[in-house]
């Protein structure tokens, strides 16, 4: 019996042993796969951030390469512009084209005031005025567009300044008829402001969808710049010009018409 207890616990020594044995193993692997796990985790952060820093790098690289070509190629654009007679032409129709409705416009508002004050009523003619010259562009400028679309911008703008040339001779009309600035021909020349407005609804689309057919894409934006200061200068120039020319012709208005009608024929030139 005791040399039964003296084997069990020899054989319980024995598989002690065994058991620290594999356990210090186990620990010793355990250590070796965790290190293995950092370092390959540290490798793999490196990694990725030194190929996201030459990725930047070369992205930075490219746009400053993008950049610099960019501002060479633009440093010409004033130059072929002022070459470019389609873009002259195109600038130069919207310019008097601008100039015309807005000195015509103001005309007939100017009227509109000596006719309140004649009647001895309040100015309801300067609003209606406004509202028959601004509805067009409310309800045709969408079909304007449409159309430019589907057919040749050129050929729209040559029509809209033929027909701005027949919306002139008839507001000519109206005033030699008239041969004066009262009422009689207030009704008249409303009529008159709507077709310009129509006119003009219809030649907005064209003019600036015309623009990317006639230029490179980088001349575009300085193209756009001067087409909108042209505009605005003729919007200054044609407000004003509307005024100082009532006060000087005040029995004579029908001259300021031919005015109109001749700068209606020199946008229909320029257009072509």
């Amino acid at each position: 019996e005791c040399a039964d207890r003296c084997g069990c616990a020899s054989m319980g020594v024995v598989w002690g042993q065994v058991i620290s044995q594999n356990s210090a193993r186990d620990l010793e692997w355990f250590n070796l796969d965790w290190c293995n796990s950092v370092r390959l985790l540290w490798l793999g952060a490196l990694r990725s951030l030194w190929k996201r820093g030459t990725y930047r790098m070369g992205r930075e690289s490219q746009q400053e390469e993008r950049l610099v070509s960019l501002q060479a190629g633009n440093a010409d654009c004033p130059q072929q512009l002022r070459q470019d007679r389609s873009f002259q032409g195109m600038t130069a129709t919207q310019f008097l084209g601008a100039f015309n409705d807005n000195l015509f416009k103001q005309l007939v508002l100017l009227i509109c005031i000596d006719a309140a004050r004649q009647t001895g009523s309040s100015d309801v003619y300067q609003p209606v005025a406004q509202a028959l010259f601004a509805l067009p562009f409310v309800l045709f400028s969408g079909f304007a567009g449409y159309l430019s679309d589907r057919l040749s911008k050129r050929q729209i703008v040559v029509v809209c300044k033929g027909v701005e040339i027949g919306v002139m001779l008839a507001g000519m009309c109206v005033f030699l008829l008239a041969r004066s600035s009262l009422d009689p021909s207030l009704t008249l020349l409303l009529c008159v402001l709507t077709f310009m407005g129509i006119q003009s609804a219809f030649f907005g689309p064209a003019k600036y969808g015309i623009l990317p057919e006639l230029l490179s894409e980088r001349n575009l934006p300085a193209a756009n710049g001067i087409i909108q200061m042209t505009t605005f200068l003729a919007i200054i120039f044609g407000t004003a010009a509307a005024g100082y020319g009532k006060d000087l012709l005040q029995g004579e208005l029908w001259i300021i018409s031919i005015g109109c009608l001749v700068i209606a024929i020199l946008g229909t030139l320029t257009s072509l």
